[in-house]
Parts: structure tokens; C-alpha cells; sequence
């Protein structure tokens, strides 16, 4: 089985849900295992003896403006929420990890996609690619909040790619597999 794993590329990430042993167990059972990721990763997913592909940017905006020292503390709260959506569900680095991914499994064609839950655009390129998808790293917990302005920033994401949403947990406003959950 060919497996295309993508992650963000910050490196706490490879270990969610032992994701990174799990790429490197799957590949001694003799799977064709490929990780697709951001060079802040590449050493690590490397070592650990396993194909990589780089990444320009795997969808995640490492740089944000810092805060204003004058809002008040739920101002504060407010921005620190809409500012954590913007590092992961931000449309341009998301669409152009997807562009990239899309020419990495036309090459690889993969059989399954893993993702850990912040790798926006594999969810996307599974569901665009119609592959079965893992979510690696993250359970699948009860609802305790809406997702409130992930849920638009996600149906906005799906639209660009060309997909329905099939893949994702629009109330939880997290990636969901259709077929492992």
C-alpha cells in the first residue's frame, strides 16, 4: 500500500498520536510510506528512515504580527482566537500546500492519506483525490463548543479546492474521516 503522510511542518506535530512511529511501523510492514511536509521537519522524518517531500509551505502561517499592548483583555481573547484560525485555515499558504500536494501524489499515487489534525490542505487533497483518509494524533471527542468562525473559514477552503467538505466535522470545525472514524 502506497501512504502519503503530511503534516504541518513544526515538529511537536510528527508525534501526535505517536504519528511519526506509526509512518515508521507501517513502512518495516513493507508499505510504500511518503511524508510531505515543511523543511522545519525534513531531518527529523529523515532519521527516522522514511521518504520526504518538501514542501514550500505545508499550509501553516508561522509569522503573525504581535499584539497591540492596548486591548483589553477580552479584545485580547478575541484576537488571540481569530489569529489562531488565520495560522491554520488561511487560504493562500493552505491552497498553495494543496497545489503542491496534488503534484506530489500524482507522482506517488497514493492509496490513503494521513494527516495530523492541523494539515488542512491533505485533508483537502484526500476528499479532492476521493483516497480514505486517517486523521493521526487527535480523538475524536464530544462537541462542546461550536466551531463558530472555523466552520466559514473551512466551507471558504472547500470552495477554493474544489471539494464538497465530506472530510471535514464542520461542528467540530476539525478534519473528519469518512471512512475511519
Amino acid at each position: 500500500m502506497k501512504i502519503l503522510c503530511t503534516s504541518i511542518d513544526l515538529p511537536g506535530h510528527l508525534d501526535w498520536g505517536g504519528y511519526l512511529t506509526t509512518a515508521v511501523a507501517l513502512r518495516r510492514r513493507g508499505h510504500d510510506v511518503c511524508w510531505g511536509s515543511g523543511v522545519r521537519v525534513e531531518a527529523s522524518v529523515q532519521r527516522s528512515d522514511l521518504d520526504f517531500v518538501w514542501l514550500s509551505t505545508a499550509g501553516w502561517r508561522h509569522h503573525m504580527p504581535p499584539l497591540s499592548a492596548d486591548l483589553s483583555t477580552a479584545a485580547r481573547e478575541q484576537v488571540r482566537r481569530e489569529r489562531a484560525l488565520a495560522v491554520w485555515l488561511s487560504p493562500e499558504p493552505v491552497l498553495q500546500a494543496l497545489a503542491e500536494l496534488e503534484v506530489i501524489a500524482a507522482e506517488f499515487r497514493p492509496d490513503v492519506v494521513l494527516v495530523e489534525p492541523f494539515m488542512a490542505a491533505g485533508v483537502l487533497l484526500a476528499e479532492k483525490l476521493a483516497l480514505p483518509l486517517a486523521v493521526v494524533g487527535r480523538p475524536a471527542l464530544p462537541l462542546t463548543k461550536s466551531a463558530g468562525v472555523a466552520t466559514e473559514r473551512i466551507a471558504a477552503l472547500c470552495k477554493a479546492a474544489g471539494v464538497v467538505g465530506d472530510y471535514w466535522d464542520l461542528s467540530r470545525g476539525m478534519p473528519r474521516s469518512p471512512h475511519l472514524h
